[in-house]
Order: C-alpha cells, then structure tokens, then sequence
C-alpha cells in the first residue's frame, strides 16, 4: 500500500476508537489530532495521504476550505464524516472540495472500502493531452469545444466537464460521486440525481458517439474506448 498515512481529527474521540483498530490492521499509519488548526498545521508539515474530518459542520468546513486552496496540502485526499441529521454539512463539504463523505454511525469495514475506492482512483493514469481522440469523437480541451465527425457539438460547461472527467480515465468506471465532486461549483447546481439527467443531455448532443458513455448499473458510467 503506497497511500497509508492518514491525519485523524476527532474531537471526541468516539469515531477514533471505532476505526483505529480497523485502519491499523489494514496497514495504515495514523496521526490524530483533536481540532481544525492543529489539523492544518499537522497536515502541512506531514503531508498525509488522507484527512478524516470528525468534528463540528462549521470548523470542518473551514478545514476542508483551507486544506484545499494551498498549494501544500491541496492533494491530499479529504474525507468528512457526518451525522444523519446535519444534511447541510454534505453539500457545504462537497462546496469546500471534500473527496468523500460518510454518513454516521461508521461502518469500519464500509470506511474501509470507500479509503481503497479513492486510493483506486488516485492511481489510475490520467491522459494529459490537450486533444483526445475516441474514433469519431474529438475533445479539445484547451480550447474547450467538442467534434463529433469533424462538426461541433454545443455542450454547457457542465456537460463539457462530465465528459472530460470520464475521457481522462478512459475504460474506468467513474462512480456518480466522483462526478459530482468534479463538477460541483459548475453552472448548475449539481446533485448525484442530475448527474444522470446530465448525462442522457450528454448523450442526446453526442449523437451516435453517446452511446460510448455506458451506464454501469449500481456504479456509474464508464466511457468505452
């Protein structure tokens, strides 16, 4: 396991103990720490692999906000757990650049999952080309237009940006989650419901070449090469 560092913030320590002795088993080197300000400078200085936000919606929004608008901590990967009755604090997290979340009670083995579900996706090897070519379709992405057989095709930022995420990971199946972490702060207000109304306009615009985009029931979508 090559991403296993992982900074802790728990200011009561109940989600601590219950995730510990799971992590440590699993491989993971832990640092914890009890609040927002410890946590930055902790993370600052030891560049863990991942966050794991547990404390109030409000410091761990500012948390989340600082970790990801410098240069020194940006990368690291930001999970927040969250109790079943602060729904505010989903999309405020999403808002501040969070990578995940996770709906308390914990499930340790659930955690356990979503953790090598972004360690997956960390890995995979993205397409850095300014143009890339599926058969008939063509993305440009410095200038921002897309051609089906040489004619251009008008998406909204939104469906340009849907559809640049699943052409970097070409055959990979994105989960909806993922998508919307992507676009949030887009033109609309995106929710894992739309995604899907996102990608049938997607689709419709595309023309023949939509069909590429398939949909992976119970996962996400996919773009076949």
């Amino acid at each position: 396991m090559s991403r296993n560092r992982i900074l802790i913030i728990d200011s009561k320590g109940d989600v601590l103990e219950t995730l510990l002795p799971k992590l440590l088993g699993d491989g993971y080197y832990i640092s914890t720490v009890t609040n927002g300000d410890d946590a930055f400078g902790r993370a600052s200085v030891e560049s863990p692999d991942f966050v794991i936000i547990n404390i109030t919606s409000n410091e761990g929004v500012g948390l989340c906000r600082r970790l990801k608008s410098n240069a020194a901590t940006r990368d690291i990967s930001v999970v927040v757990l969250i109790s079943q009755s602060d729904q505010a604090y989903v999309s405020d997290s999403l808002d501040a650049g969070v990578d995940d979340y996770m709906m308390k009670p914990v499930s340790t083995e659930l955690f356990s999952a979503k953790l090598a579900a972004i360690n997956r996706l960390r890995s995979i090897p993205t397409n850095d080309a300014s143009v890339l070519s599926f058969d008939d379709l063509t993305i440009d992405l410095n200038r921002h237009r897309v051609f089906v057989r040489n004619s251009i095709v008008e998406l909204t930022r939104t469906e340009f940006r849907i559809l640049c995420y699943l052409a970097r990971h070409p055959g990979w199946v994105i989960t909806r989650e993922q998508i919307l972490n992507e676009v949030k702060g887009s033109d609309i207000c995106v929710t894992e419901r739309s995604v899907d109304v996102q990608i049938v306009g997607l689709r419709r615009k595309l023309g023949s070449e939509g069909k590429r985009i398939e949909t992976v029931r119970g996962f996400g979508y996919r773009l076949q090469t």
